[in-house]
């Protein structure tokens, strides 16, 4: 799955976007593969079909993932 890079909080190998979970949005672990700097390959964490926000989910400051 391919998705925009405003969608996803993270870098390196791991990140995490917010996933259509009912009548609301839910925090999801991803495992992020090679980006353009526009669009990034999610290879793990999201199956097809599955909807997110566009924008990147609100994080904590200073929170580890």
């Amino acid at each position: 799955m391919i998705l925009p890079v405003t969608a996803v909080a993270g870098r390196l190998a791991s990140g995490q976007v917010s996933r259509r979970d009912g009548d609301s949005f839910a925090t999801v672990n991803v495992k992020l593969g090679a980006s353009d700097g526009t669009s990034i390959i999610i290879l793990d964490g999201l199956e097809e079909g599955d909807m997110v926000s566009a924008t990147a989910p609100n994080l904590t400051p200073g929170a580890q993932s």
